[in-house]
């Protein structure tokens, strides 16, 4: 499986004198330039300590120097040194994006010994994350990072030197992984004397197949030493000449015995022809007996079938017949049932609506009431609201009973247009509730028909 790895973010913290610096990367090419001193180095640095606790260089963390430093060139106790990063991994197979964030601490250990008030920097442990998950070892964290990128993959895209600087070895191992591997059928395409080697080697390596070799050149070895030891054993063993007339003679005897043999043979042979003939047309009668038998049988079968089917496609007729009137009722009941429940549930909304309007009218009718109960009340007289005794201002007297006769009218006039209004809306408020009388008796209507029409249809 092939990855690919795009870095998005790099945030630096107390990092080689960079307090607190975040490098957002774009999706092509990120730019990084300025003048010497400026910190080009030092985020290359945070992105290789960040994966492999290493700079850019090869240096781990106590020699290259982390630490931030104040003005005088000292160390700032008391920092945490940190680097996180955002990846991209994509699977170019398949296509799947998985977002990683990593992020390396590394945290100053500070004691105070027994009975001094001093504390000391005793030494420095690095915390390792992953995804925001604290990792238990390094080792664990190493495992994750290689699965991402191996260091020495990392080295050889972004630094031109190292791979001059690997040994002959290495860099052959190194090109043939980036070449993607070079098998032996590789080697033997185009030259016919290594496919037939490739051939022989069924599955065995080059190695075994040198082994093989060898040990049947060390058999065929050990074979032709002993060759000279056989070829004197086969002399002694050789006999003299023979005896070529009483050879002869025994030769013209077992001959005669031979044709003696075969002219037996012979006749036993026509007797088991004629034997073999007998039985052969025994054998056809039977034959010819057996296939009257299996065709009778056949005949008797194939009828009994033919009967059953007949009856069971009665049988599946009726059957089919039946399902389908259970299905019609059952289709009918089911709308009936539908229908009925629909009606009845706007019967109801029907009926609840009037029973709304109606108490609506209720409200309406005591308003009515206490409207038309309402009197305009003003005294008399106009009373000093301080003293408490009647006015004898006869131009004040006359302008309170002017102001007092027009407040009355006023009074009368808004509280008839009031109980206009509630007559008003009594009158609407009854054509509604005309109108959804009416419409509940069409539902009555329709559920009396829904009814006759059911009966109807389970009587049939």
């Amino acid at each position: 499986m092939s990855k690919k790895a795009i870095i998005k973010r790099l945030s630096l913290v107390n990092f080689k004198g960079l307090r607190n610096v975040v490098i957002d990367f774009n999706d092509t090419v990120t730019t990084i330039s300025g003048r010497n001193g400026t910190g080009k180095t030092t985020i290359m640095d945070a992105f290789t300590w960040l994966l492999w606790g290493k700079d850019s260089e090869g240096n781990v963390d106590s020699k290259f120097g982390i630490k931030t430093n104040d003005a005088e060139g000292n160390f700032i106790p008391d920092l945490e040194h940190e680097v996180a990063g955002t990846l991209e991994i994509i699977d170019t197979e398949t296509g799947s994006v998985e977002t990683v964030e990593l992020r390396r601490v590394l945290v100053e250990e500070w004691k105070t010994e027994k009975g001094k008030t001093e504390r000391k920097l005793k030494g420095h442990h690095t915390d390792y994350f992953y995804n925001g998950v604290p990792l238990k070892t390094k080792g664990e964290y190493d495992e994750r990072i290689n699965e991402i990128i191996p260091e020495a993959v990392f080295k050889m895209i972004t630094n031109p030197y190292y791979f001059l600087s690997l040994h002959w070895t290495a860099q052959r191992e190194m090109l043939l992984q980036i070449a993607g591997g070079v098998s032996y059928e590789d080697i033997a395409k185009g030259d016919t004397a290594f496919a037939a080697l490739i051939e022989r080697l069924s599955g065995k390596t080059v190695e075994d197949y040198k082994r093989e070799i060898s040990a049947q050149k060390e058999k065929i070895t050990k074979e032709l030493e002993k060759i000279p030891t056989r070829i004197d054993e086969i002399t002694r063993a050789t006999p003299l000449t023979p005896d070529y007339a009483a050879l002869n003679t025994k030769k013209e005897q077992l001959t005669k015995e031979l044709n003696d043999i075969d002219e037996a043979a012979a006749s036993a042979a026509e007797a088991n022809r004629i034997a073999y003939e007998v039985a052969a047309k025994v054998q056809t009668a039977i034959n010819d007996k057996r296939s009257s038998q299996h065709a009778l049988v056949f005949k008797a079968k194939e009828t009994a079938r033919n009967e059953a089917f007949k009856k069971n496609e009665t049988y599946n007729n009726a059957d089919r017949k039946l399902q389908q009137v259970i299905n019609d009722e059952r289709s009918e009941a089911s709308r009936y049932r539908s229908e009925y429940d629909r009606l009845t549930n706007e019967k109801k909304r029907t009926q609840s609506t009037i029973e709304g309007y109606k108490q609506m009218q209720n409200e309406l009718r005591e308003r009515w009431y206490k409207v038309n109960a309402e009197e305009f009340t003003a005294t008399e007289s106009l009373v000093c609201p301080l003293f408490k005794h009647a006015c004898a201002d006869p131009v004040a007297l006359a302008k309170y009973n002017t102001d007092r006769e027009a407040a009355r009218e006023k009074f009368y006039a808004d509280r008839e247009e009031r109980l206009n209004k509630i007559n008003t809306d009594g009158q609407r408020l009854n054509e509604m509730i005309t109108s959804q009388e009416e419409e509940a008796n069409r539902i009555d209507k329709a559920l009396a028909e829904l009814e006759t029409s059911h009966t109807t249809a389970v009587a049939k």
